[in-house]
C-alpha cells in the first residue's frame, strides 16, 4: 500500500473526494499482516465481476448480520445508499465456493 503523510493532505482539506482517495489507498503498517486487496469504486451500486475471482469475504465488525438488523438503519437512508447484511451477501453468492469470515476485535491490539 502507498504511504500517506500529513503533507499529502495539506491543500486538499476542502476536497472530500481527494481526501477519501488518498486515505482509502493507504494503511497503517500495524495492519500490514492482513495482506488485503481493496477494491475502491468511484460510484455506488452493482458492479459486474468474474465471480471466480472472489475466494473469501471478511465481514467487518459493524456489518449487520441479519435482514431485520437493517430495517431501522435503511429507513433513514435514500434507496441508492441502503445497506446490505451478511445474510444477503451469503444468499446471493450461495454455491460459488466462497468462504466467509467474521472479523472480531482482539482487545488491546491492532490484530
Amino acid at each position: 500500500m502507498p504511504q500517506i503523510t500529513f503533507g499529502d493532505l495539506i491543500g486538499v482539506q476542502s476536497d472530500v473526494i481527494k481526501i477519501l482517495q488518498l486515505t482509502s489507498g493507504s494503511k497503517s503498517k500495524r495492519w500490514q499482516h492482513e495482506d488485503e486487496i481493496r477494491v475502491i469504486m468511484d460510484h455506488f451500486g452493482k458492479v459486474e465481476y468474474d465471480f471466480r475471482a472472489v475466494k473469501a469475504i471478511y465481514f467487518g465488525l459493524r456489518m449487520p448480520k441479519k435482514l431485520q438488523d437493517l430495517y431501522e438503519d435503511n429507513a433513514k437512508l435514500p434507496d441508492h445508499l441502503s445497506q446490505v447484511c451478511q445474510e444477503q451477501v451469503m444468499q446471493v453468492l450461495k454455491g460459488r465456493g466462497v468462504k466467509y469470515y467474521q472479523m472480531v476485535l482482539k482487545p488491546n491490539s491492532y490484530e
